[in-house]
């Protein structure tokens, strides 16, 4: 098990055959809706925000809206 048509083991395939039913149900769900009136370009600094983590700062917002 775990092994590709060459022969060579799939390193992964313990962690797909672990994670397939997950994905399975993923796969079938439906929320509900979820309307999106706008969405925001957003520039990442990595390292310059609180403790070193990333700095987010809205470059742009879209308005979707007709």
């Amino acid at each position: 098990a775990g092994a590709s048509r060459d022969g060579a083991r799939d390193p992964f395939a313990d962690a797909r055959s672990v994670l397939e039913p997950a994905a399975h149900a993923l796969s079938v769900y439906a929320g509900p809706p979820w309307p999106v009136e706008s969405f925001a370009l957003v520039e990442s600094l990595p390292g310059e925000g609180a403790q070193g983590g990333p700095r987010y700062t809205v470059m742009e917002t879209f308005d979707l809206r007709g």
